[in-house]
């Protein structure tokens, strides 16, 4: 007989703690990083309309309009490496993610090392879920988690 199970990872992705960790920690960078980006952007537009009205009107020497300018120049580059530094955490994500589904495979790999299952699926009740319905008896979903919080847990005190 076909031994067949399901992990619904809108369950696991809400109760892995590693999962958790990784959210925690990246929307931690990412809002820091909005609002820095947000503060920093606003002050240059304001600061950089207020010199060019100033240097329409002529209220600038040149080289008061050389030290802004080179002063708006580094303040660009500084609001570019910030971007940049976005790209980077949303690439660390997909690492992120990549990682956990690692993780969990290997953890499946050794979980089912008897050949207690023939297949054990993965289903999700958003967008992307290819399984419409499975019986709540082939849900093994609690105690994949148990079991994947027990390993982290203990790689965390090493």
């Amino acid at each position: 007989p076909n031994k067949i199970v399901y992990i619904n990872s809108d369950v696991l992705n809400d109760k892995y703690e590693y999962v958790k960790d990784l959210v925690s920690a990246a929307q931690a960078k990412q809002s820091k990083l909005e609002s820095a980006y947000r503060e920093k952007g606003q002050k240059f537009q304001a600061d950089l309309a207020e010199y060019q009205q100033q240097a329409d009107q002529g209220l600038l020497s040149e080289n008061e309009r050389n030290v802004k300018e080179e002063d708006f120049r580094k303040r660009k580059a500084e609001l570019d490496g910030m971007e940049e530094q976005n790209n980077a955490l949303m690439d660390q994500i997909q690492k992120d993610n990549e990682s956990v589904k690692k993780t969990v495979i290997d953890y499946i790999k050794e979980y089912n090392k008897n050949s207690k299952y023939n297949y054990i699926l993965t289903y999700t009740d958003g967008p992307g879920g290819i399984v419409l319905l499975a019986n709540d008896s082939l849900d093994i979903t609690s105690e994949i988690v148990d079991g994947l919080n027990a390993q982290y847990r203990a790689s965390k005190k090493k």
